[in-house]
């Protein structure tokens, strides 16, 4: 509640930790929503939909928010 009071700009930057705590609701979300959409579909399609989702949450979380400690590992000079 603090932070929404709060005038400083770091708080509303998405570099900080400050959106920490949205971030499981996002997941469980995303979760949920998948969950719902697999039940729509038939036994085949929804786990491959399932499997195609969440390898491209992973990928996309790997590489949208830039220079990752994990990135070391793939650089030349490691």
């Amino acid at each position: 509640m603090i932070r929404f009071l709060s005038g400083s700009p770091t708080h509303w930057g998405t570099v900080f930790h400050y959106s920490a705590p949205l971030a499981p609701i996002v997941a469980m979300s995303a979760a949920d929503g998948l969950a719902r959409i697999a039940h729509q579909l038939k036994e085949g399609a929804a786990n491959l939909l399932v499997v195609l989702a969440a390898a491209a949450c992973v990928l996309l979380s790997a590489v949208l928010p830039g220079r990752q400690p994990l990135w070391r590992v793939f650089a030349p000079s490691h």
